[in-house]
């Protein structure tokens, strides 16, 4: 494979400066699950001083985003189709 276990084992640690936005998002997040854009606009209400990049990325990285439900198949077949006549002055 040509490279080292170590890239594939190591884990990115979340630098101290992340446990602030860590700790703001918690305590906005309450019980319930919100979404992203909810968070950033609570988040910067109670601490102006945090971007929104930044609250979104850690809101991503700890995990908190909701589960995004799958799109429902689109059948590739109506329920009534077109009949196309072959020949003119024909009905179907």
């Amino acid at each position: 494979m040509n490279c080292s276990r170590v890239r594939f084992y190591y884990v990115h640690k979340m630098p101290v400066k992340d446990m602030q936005v860590k700790e703001a998002i918690e305590s906005v997040l309450g019980v319930t699950k919100k979404g992203r854009n909810k968070i950033i606009r609570l988040v910067q209400k109670k601490h102006p001083h945090l971007g929104a990049s930044k609250i979104r990325r850690v809101y991503v990285q700890e995990g908190f985003s909701l589960w995004k439900k799958p799109r429902k198949r689109v059948k590739d077949n109506p329920v009534n189709p077109i009949i196309v006549p072959l020949n003119r002055n024909e009905e179907p």
